[in-house]
């Protein structure tokens, strides 16, 4: 994978990330890119007991979201979207108040890829 774009932003106030990575979604012209479901499973690092999600958008693609877990981010929300080319990595983590609202959810239905 070539990360093609990340983008940081960190709200001072609160404490709270929101985070978008923009990959092609292969290198390689020999090879197949991966799937939305593929790209989800090795994305969204899940805790065992959280499930990813295959959820509609308002424009009538599809995402995967759910909770992931990193050793460097702890607990974070992620979703995965795509398009031919592309995909892209959507983040958003903060403190636990932030983690149980609607924020983070709110800020990926801001991003999307044509």
């Amino acid at each position: 994978e070539d990360k093609q774009l990340d983008l940081i932003y960190r709200d001072l106030g609160q404490g709270n990330t929101f985070e978008v990575e923009v990959y092609y979604r292969t290198t390689d012209p020999n090879s197949e890119p991966l799937g939305l479901e593929e790209l989800a499973e090795i994305h969204i690092a899940s805790p065992s007991e959280s499930s990813i999600e295959k959820i509609t958008l308002d424009n009538g693609g599809e995402a995967y979201q759910g909770l992931g877990q990193t050793y460097k981010d702890g607990n974070h929300w992620v979703r995965i979207v795509m398009s031919e080319d592309l995909f892209i990595v959507i983040k958003a983590y903060g403190g636990n108040k932030f983690m149980n609202s609607q924020r983070a959810f709110r800020f990926f239905d801001m991003v999307w890829i044509d």
